[in-house]
């Protein structure tokens, strides 16, 4: 597998700005990015949660037929290059998985942050010189960008029946592969149940004051918790939780292990993947399904133009859509948008209420609040 490591005033902001996070958490996207004008509207969903029970929707023989022949094409190319966020761990298994389904294409990887994985693929767009042909597992903010730049290449995937129509662009330029809310968490043997926070509003208690932390680049969850709570209130309540000191700790894995020890009793909020694998660890902390309701994260795949291997990259993106994509997607703790697949633990975290809607101009958004964010909150 291989590891390392543009052009627009939007990139460059972005990149300046919204440097807001770096890899939130293995297998897991990091910080969203900057969009265009034309980025395409989403329905709002009518569901509380981004993700509706369905049945499993299974394939027609014309979808075999179509994959058939893509194979075909794909196996001529011979390899795919695969950019992603998550751990190596998280890519090799997508990869003996793709290669087990279809021999003879080899997969390769290059994977980071989600601000290294842009840079990457913007840099390479500029110099017309473009290496990495599909990507997964990056904040959909960052097709804000993408979209911008023009660097994606739409097609119509035969999966996408057994998604909601929300969660994929009409133009096939992205498609939503998981999802995952936003969770504040406290440790159990600091804060007994009947004491611990319920709500966020819960948090502005005199008692909770020099006793929560919060990611310092935590833009990402600032702006989906505007649009929760609307954001004259939203606002409003981030003054109030200013004022109770949160400890700013950069990356979430670093607070998680502040909140493991005890030494911070209360996360703000953190990424449910890492509260699920701390809890399987046995690790002394419980998670909040706050009553306001939380904000959520959701990732994608995509294409990019002028692939090398157009084809092997088009069926990597099937792959990764697909329910064996889906299985590999609950591998990491995060939740698959596909209808119809089995959470079984994660259930109760897909139950969450999140108002959260998938939608790219959420961008901008973050790059519009990332300085109102340190101003509120300042600097860790």
């Amino acid at each position: 597998m291989k590891s390392d490591g543009s052009q627009g005033i939007g990139r460059r902001e972005f990149l300046r700005l919204a440097g807001v996070a770096g890899l939130a958490v293995a297998g897991m996207a990091c910080a969203p990015a900057a969009a265009p004008p034309a980025a395409t509207p989403t329905k709002a969903a009518a569901a509380p949660s981004p993700v509706a029970k369905a049945p499993e929707v299974s394939p027609t023989p014309s979808d075999q037929d179509a994959m058939a022949k893509l194979y075909e094409a794909a196996k001529k190319e011979g390899e795919v290059m695969v950019y992603g966020c998550g751990t190596k761990q998280d890519f090799d298994d997508i990869a003996a998985a793709f290669t087990q389904k279809y021999p003879g294409i080899k997969a390769e990887g290059y994977i980071a942050t989600s601000e290294q994985v842009r840079d990457k693929i913007l840099s390479e767009a500029k110099a017309r010189k473009v290496i990495g042909e599909t990507f997964y597992r990056v904040p959909l903010g960052d097709a804000y960008v993408y979209l911008q730049e023009g660097v994606l290449e739409p097609f119509v995937s035969v999966q996408a029946k057994a998604f909601d129509s929300t969660h994929y662009d009409s133009k096939g330029s992205w498609y939503l592969q998981a999802w995952y809310p936003f969770l504040p968490e406290y440790n159990t043997k600091i804060i007994p149940k009947e004491q611990a926070p319920k709500s966020y509003a819960d948090m502005l208690k005199p008692e909770f004051k020099g006793k929560l932390g919060l990611e310092a680049n935590a833009v990402s969850w600032f702006t989906s918790m505007l649009s929760v709570m609307g954001k004259e209130k939203g606002l409003e309540y981030m003054r109030k939780l200013a004022e109770q000191k949160p400890r700013l700790i950069s990356g979430h894995y670093n607070l998680q292990a502040l909140v493991v020890s005890g030494e911070v009793p209360v996360a703000v909020y953190m990424n449910s993947s890492i509260v699920m694998l701390e809890k399987g660890k046995g690790s002394p902390i419980e998670w909040i399904d706050p009553v306001e309701g939380t904000g959520a994260e959701f990732v994608f795949t995509a294409t990019l133009k002028n692939a090398p291997h157009p084809n092997a990259a088009r069926l990597m993106s099937e792959f990764l859509l697909s329910e064996e994509g889906a299985k590999l997607v609950l591998k990491t703790l995060q939740l698959p948008t596909r209808k119809g697949v089995d959470l079984g633990n994660l259930a109760p975290v897909a139950k969450v209420k999140s108002p959260t809607q998938p939608d790219p101009q959420r961008g901008k958004e973050i790059i519009d609040n990332s300085p109102i964010f340190r101003e509120i909150f300042g600097k860790p």
